[in-house]
């Protein structure tokens, strides 16, 4: 999916399950005065036409999707998904032996 319609190729994703690893983390770029917002649009168009899961992670708030995103990609987010919130400390900046 590199170069070429990136969203194209999102076509062939819309029976599974779609997994969205942090989101908020990847830099929306602009090409000639347009926002490319990959993930934005992925989740756009999954919504409106995917028959089958989607998994999102992020640390951001609702209000930082929607400062982010738009709320139109906020409002297909709380109508889609099941939000679980994940309480406790980090386990990033700890030394962990596994």
């Amino acid at each position: 999916m590199n170069g070429g319609n990136w969203s194209s190729g999102v076509d062939r994703f819309f029976d599974g399950t779609v997994m969205l690893d942090d989101i908020g983390r990847e830099v929306i770029r602009s090409a000639y005065g347009n926002r490319l917002d990959r993930v934005g649009n992925f989740i756009a168009k999954y919504t409106l036409r995917g028959k089958g899961r989607m998994i999102i992670t992020t640390n951001l708030s609702a209000n930082d999707i929607s400062d982010k995103y738009d709320d139109r990609i906020l409002d297909r987010i709380m109508e889609k998904c099941i939000i679980l919130p994940l309480h406790g400390s980090s386990k990033r900046n700890r030394n962990i032996i596994v």
